[in-house]
């Protein structure tokens, strides 16, 4: 579960707020909006899950052991989405969430999860065939029928409403998706030196295999941290842009707007949750239900707590298909450790080089510097401060 960094009397009126709604979907939980401060950012206007879902964890890391469960064929929505509303049996349409992530944070997990619990396909803005190999079908689909679409780099238009858009570079030009309504988004966030890595392996392994990983050989430590700097600021311009989706108003009436049936909130609606919830064992099914209660999900697709259970169980089964596994055999592969170690020779203070990119929006979420790392906050970037002696030495001159 994710603590949002609001003062004591903010989130005992958001839990409080969320009352009402606890009680009427049976859910334990509740979800507000409130304005918050990451470090030196600017106010934002984001969604938290601030309350647990009251199950007892003994009984149900229990369930999950004995449970017996097959993994289920997911497909899309009928009717391309359209269902009947059992509250007053008017005709409505599902709008699935972005599931926004920066690279390396789990997005691929998540999906897994969503398509097991619901047993309805997960779309994607990109066509990745290794994905479509693993069983994710709905890869390459942007529509209504699925359950989440999974988006990585800045992937919404700046005018109103909010379209779905991507960048071709080998065309030079921006496909909008104009048929799909965009009212939300489910932001998993991950520790970003941890990303970092699950990236760089990812990018660097054979045929991009989400569970293979580096060899020792094969690793170059100039390119490690050459890298390693990048995704800090696109870890930390990822965070910047939940923010800013926040503030905007996501949906005005259009001719060529698809009728959701409903109305809509005047901005959009941004959950985040953390991976390290998603894979604790304590945290994990609260968590996962959080994210499905935030997904509003047509009645008929709504998974009960013990399909819920189920995609886990199947999650754990086929953990060597998606996640990576740890250690270094020997000094076969590579670990984080040596890589640091690496990248500090060509790089020197390279850990705190990266902390002090993400600092800002990292420090509130409860991470801290790769193995607790000591960086002093005013300590200057080296190269800056390379730059500024230079500079006096030519005055004096």
């Amino acid at each position: 579960r994710l603590h949002p960094p609001f003062p004591p009397a903010e989130t005992r009126a958001l839990q409080g707020g969320g009352a009402a709604r606890s009680a009427r979907a049976g859910r334990g939980w509740a979800l507000g909006s409130a304005m918050c401060a990451l470090g030196n950012a600017l106010p934002c206007c984001l969604l938290f899950a601030v309350a647990s879902i009251p199950v007892t964890m003994a009984s149900v890391d229990a369930a999950e052991g004995a449970a017996s469960c097959e993994r289920r064929k997911a497909h899309f929505m009928r009717k391309r989405g359209k269902y009947t509303s059992p509250a007053d049996g008017s005709s409505q349409r599902y709008a699935p969430p972005l599931l926004w992530t920066v690279p390396g944070s789990g997005n691929t997990m998540v999906r897994q999860l969503l398509e097991q619990s619901t047993g309805v396909l997960t779309g994607a803005v990109q066509h990745d065939k290794r994905l479509i190999r693993e069983g994710f079908k709905g890869e390459g689909w942007v529509e209504h029928s699925v359950v989440a679409v999974k988006v990585h780099h800045p992937a919404f238009s700046s005018k109103v409403p909010v379209r779905l858009v991507k960048f071709k570079p080998g065309l030079n030009k921006t496909h909008v998706w104009r048929s799909m309504v965009i009212t939300s988004a489910i932001a998993i966030v991950r520790d970003p030196f941890n990303a970092m890595f699950a990236e760089y392996q990812l990018e660097h392994t054979p045929y991009g295999s989400h569970a293979a990983r580096v060899l020792r050989a094969d690793f170059e430590k100039g390119q490690f941290a050459t890298e390693a700097l990048e995704f800090a600021q696109t870890w930390n311009d990822t965070m910047n842009e939940y923010r800013a989706f926040s503030r905007k108003r996501c949906f005005e009436p259009e001719p060529r707007n698809p009728n959701l049936g409903r109305a809509l909130p005047e901005h959009c609606r941004v959950g985040m949750w953390t991976f390290e919830s998603l894979v604790s064992k304590k945290r994990r099914l609260a968590t996962l239900r959080q994210i499905l209660d935030f997904c509003e999900l047509p009645p008929e697709h709504t998974p009960t707590l013990e399909q819920v259970k189920c995609a886990f169980h199947v999650s754990d089964v086929e953990a060597g298909k998606i996640k990576r596994p740890h250690g270094d055999e020997g000094g076969t592969y590579l670990t984080k450790e040596y890589a640091v170690e690496q990248a500090n020779s060509v790089l020197p203070d390279f850990v705190c080089r990266f902390w002090r990119v993400v600092r800002v929006n990292a420090e509130p979420l409860g991470y801290r510097p790769f193995r607790d790392a000591r960086c002093r906050d005013d300590e200057p970037d080296p190269d800056v401060f390379d730059r500024r002696r230079r500079e006096r030495r030519s005055r004096r001159r």
